[in-house]
């Protein structure tokens, strides 16, 4: 995509409770530690000895989702309030696909985000959403 030539649309707010892809072959329960897989872009229990968890809140319900490798929402209260924005998505190979919810994205011009991480590229944020019609949710990741 080419850079803005006029102005867009694009407020920040603010999510604290949000519904999120349960794993497959996994249960989640109301108050239990909901741990975001970086390598999945799913949400899962809590457990040791996998480096790609990270903690960002709890289960809001109990859903059971042991039967099945396919995926499910529930719904996640975060730990704290996060700011997001929505951004463009890149196409083709360097789109931001649901496998990389909660990885960084990348800046590919002012109103866009990309999986690529080629020379030069800067960290956009992180990835908390993608939506067909309205693009890519990213938490700007400052580094003060």
């Amino acid at each position: 995509m080419a850079s803005l030539t006029s102005a867009r649309w694009a407020p920040e707010f603010s999510i604290r409770n949000k519904m999120f892809p349960l794993a497959g072959f996994a249960t989640a329960y109301r108050g239990g530690m909901a741990a975001a897989d970086t390598s999945s872009g799913c949400v899962r229990p809590a457990t040791s000895n996998t480096a790609t968890l990270i903690n960002i809140g709890q289960f809001m319900a109990d859903v059971n989702n042991s039967a099945t490798s396919a995926t499910t929402l529930v719904n996640v209260q975060l730990t704290r309030e996060i700011f997001v924005s929505w951004y463009d998505n890149a196409t083709g190979a360097n789109a931001i696909v649901a496998g990389t919810l909660f990885s960084n994205c990348y800046m590919q011009d002012d109103h866009t985000v990309t999986l690529s991480t080629g020379v030069g590229s800067a960290v956009a944020g992180r990835v908390w959403g993608i939506d067909a019609s309205l693009g890519v949710l990213v938490q700007p990741i400052f580094l003060y």
